[in-house]
């Protein structure tokens, strides 16, 4: 049986087991483990936008509000965090689709793939921050032409 990454949730646990499962393709194993992150993520992240997990952030203690004896503003804005759910779900899916191709070229015999971006014109090797100039420049390119 395969090693389990620490610092796993439980989510992210039983999804490891389960995509690694008599698994011994290391392209498979290395992105099971991402894809097990990821889904403990949005779980974090669903914690956070249901009022849990960022509030323990803020917690202050007596001693702290006694320093500070004026009107504390918070202002919570959770449109990262929902934005960021967004992303991690598109991410979470599209690892899962890479461990099922990676599966399934190794089931055809065919010889196995580096990781493919599903972004035209973008290769596994190609950053995030490429990526994302790219998704930027194409979202301007449309707006002006629109």
């Amino acid at each position: 049986m395969l090693a389990e990454p620490p610092g796993l949730g439980e989510r992210g646990s039983t999804l490891f087991r389960s995509l690694t499962d008599g698994e011994d393709n290391p392209l498979v194993i290395e992105v099971a483990i991402e894809a097990a992150r990821a889904a403990d993520r949005l779980d974090d992240l669903d914690r956070a936008i249901q009022g849990q997990g960022v509030l323990d952030l803020m917690r202050a203690t007596i001693e702290d509000m006694e320093k500070f004896p004026e009107k504390i503003e918070i202002k919570l804005d959770f449109r990262g965090v929902l934005m960021e759910g967004r992303q991690q779900q598109d991410n979470f899916r599209k690892l899962l689709a890479e461990v099922q191709r990676l599966k399934s070229a190794a089931s055809k015999g065919k010889p196995e793939a580096q990781p493919q971006s599903n972004q035209p014109g973008l290769d596994a090797q190609s950053s995030v921050d490429d990526e994302l100039a790219a998704r930027r420049k194409a979202r301007e390119a449309s707006r002006q032409s629109g």
